[in-house]
Parts: C-alpha cells; sequence; structure tokens
C-alpha cells in the first residue's frame, strides 16, 4: 500500500519497521518500504489479520498470495519448488 493511501485512513494501524525486500517480476527492486501495518479485513464474511506492505512511491497497491489465499481470492493448484501454478476463485 502506498504512504499516501495509508495516510487517507482515519482509525489506521500503527505503522512499524520492516525487512521486507519487494522485488518486481522483472526481479528488479522496488523502493524500500518504509514499514508495515496490520489491518483488520471483512471479505464475504471472512475476518483476517493482513499485514500491508508500506511504500513511498505512487506504486499500486498489490495484495500478496498469503492475503490472496486467506481471502480465498485464489486456491494454490499445485506446489513445485519456488513455481506456483494458481487458479482464480
Amino acid at each position: 500500500m502506498t504512504l499516501k493511501t495509508y495516510n487517507t485512513i482515519l482509525d489506521r494501524p500503527k505503522l512499524v519497521p520492516t525487512a521486507v525486500l519487494i522485488k518486481a517480476y522483472e526481479m528488479r527492486n522496488l523502493s524500500r518500504p518504509v514499514g508495515e501495518a496490520v489491518f483488520d479485513v471483512a471479505f464475504r464474511g471472512c475476518h483476517l489479520h493482513i499485514v500491508f506492505i508500506i511504500i513511498d512511491t505512487g506504486e499500486a497497491t498489490i495484495l500478496g498470495l498469503d492475503a490472496c489465499e486467506k481471502l480465498g481470492l485464489v486456491h494454490i493448484a499445485r506446489r513445485r519448488g519456488i513455481d506456483y501454478d494458481v487458479a482464480a476463485n
């Protein structure tokens, strides 16, 4: 999530330091995260705690695989080493 978006949330959780490094598919590094925040998320009757990495760039907010699985947006059909075949629900 961008820092700009994070700052628009009125009752936002505390921003804490993170050791996460974000890489794009072409393996280039994106900007260093400002920190992370855990949000209480409700989706399709599911209530979860999702960790959002906060970055200070104009990049779009991206949900990672873990969050997408927890929210039921994707299902991993097979796992091979680090390669994933992902099917959207």
